[in-house]
């Protein structure tokens, strides 16, 4: 049996076709692909899970996908990311619509596997967008509550499609926005759809000492164009909440 190279000569096998088939399949499923690096740092990240009616009213009219079901998949996907465990990463979980509720505590889960389940299993409510209520249950609940630990990192991820809704909710959330930093707790940001506002967005996280005046996109806050292209934003929002030298690789 002949093969051609690469480089156009022909190379002379001289077993069975059986015999080369089988070699090319095992250097085929040997083949492991890289595993993304998870955040080892001493760390409490609180995630804000924005669940209101707008989310699943800009689902596809054909029913393709389910734009909650893609919120889920990408807190899930940033879980997997972090070395979870009681005396490593904690995460607990507040979601909010009209009402806002703690979702799982910082000392809820001591491994990434379970609280992944338990994300994907959250229940979605609908109705208006009470933000500043959302933020002040991440203050009280979730850093103010069990588990919160002294002497580790807090860290505000909110992930939202849109504004504080009715508009008198506005300037609320942006004053619960500083007191939460005012307090120690650094917040990023993510916004999904046409349907945001930057500059609430920026309202929303803080200034990670960089030296331009304000949050700068896409290192202090992230826009995604619709929920499915969140995950694209994964590597920079895992970056962006792990302090630098905290990776370890997976094993």
């Amino acid at each position: 049996m002949r093969l051609t190279g690469v480089s156009g000569r022909k190379r002379l096998f001289t077993g069975s076709f059986e015999s080369v088939m089988y070699c090319i399949c095992c250097n085929l499923f040997t083949l492991s692909p890289t595993e993304p690096e998870t955040c080892s740092a001493l760390l409490d990240l609180c995630i804000l899970i924005d669940s209101s009616g707008s989310i699943r009213d800009n689902n596809p009219s054909d029913g393709s996908y389910d734009n909650w079901e893609l919120m889920l998949q990408f807190v899930s996907q940033v879980v997997g990311r972090f070395d979870v465990g009681l005396d490593k990463t904690r995460i607990g979980a507040v979601v909010f619509s009209e009402d806002a509720r703690l979702e799982f505590g910082l000392d809820t889960f001591d491994n990434a596997g379970d609280m992944m389940n338990a994300v994907k299993a959250i229940n979605y409510i609908g109705m208006t967008t009470n933000t500043p209520l959302a933020l002040e249950t991440v203050k009280n609940q979730c850093f103010g509550g069990a588990g919160d630990r002294p002497d580790a990192r807090n860290l505000l991820l909110t992930i939202t499609d849109g504004i504080p809704f009715p508009p008198d909710r506005f300037d609320p959330a942006v004053a619960m926005a500083q007191e939460l930093r005012d307090s120690g707790i650094s917040t990023l940001a993510v916004g999904i759809t046409d349907m945001i506002d930057e500059d609430f967005l920026k309202e929303l996280s803080g200034q990670r000492g960089t030296q331009s005046g304000s949050q700068v996109k896409d290192y202090d806050y992230y826009t995604a164009p619709d929920f499915q292209s969140l995950t694209p934003l994964l590597n920079q929002i895992a970056t962006g909440s792990c302090a630098p030298g905290q990776y370890a690789s997976q094993t």
